[in-house]
């Protein structure tokens, strides 16, 4: 007889949330490139400036997961370049590039967290 372990209630209601960003990064990324006609590792500041805000914006509204959001807002510097790396090869210095996409997460990670206390001293009205 096998038992199962549901998800705590916090956790079910914070998945899907988690979920959407991971999906706006990743969609960001695919739309980004396509418009910059270039790979995202040659010019990264749109997707980080978008990446940057969405983490901030996470982080403020997510609630117990804010470096969690941070890394995923930033998941769609890895995703599109292993797309990319599938569909046309070339990345002749991919461990360097997913190297700086670490860095990004962690950028991403600062910023849920500044979301997160931005939220946190924001008063409420009343």
């Amino acid at each position: 007889m096998t038992t199962s372990k549901a998800l705590p209630a916090s956790n079910v209601r914070v998945l899907p949330r988690i979920a959407a960003v991971a999906l706006a990064s990743i969609v960001g990324a695919f739309v980004l490139a396509h418009l910059q006609h270039h790979p995202l590792g040659d010019e990264p500041l749109a997707m980080l400036m978008f990446g940057g805000v969405l983490a901030v914006v996470a982080g403020a509204l997510l609630f117990g997961v804010p470096r969690l959001a941070g890394l995923l807002a930033m998941s769609g510097f890895p995703v599109w370049a292993a797309v990319d790396l599938a569909r046309h090869g070339g990345h002749s210095l991919f461990p360097f590039e997913f190297g700086l996409y670490a860095v990004y997460g962690l950028i991403g990670v600062g910023l849920a967290l500044l979301g997160r206390s931005l939220r946190l001293r924001a008063k409420p009205a009343g």
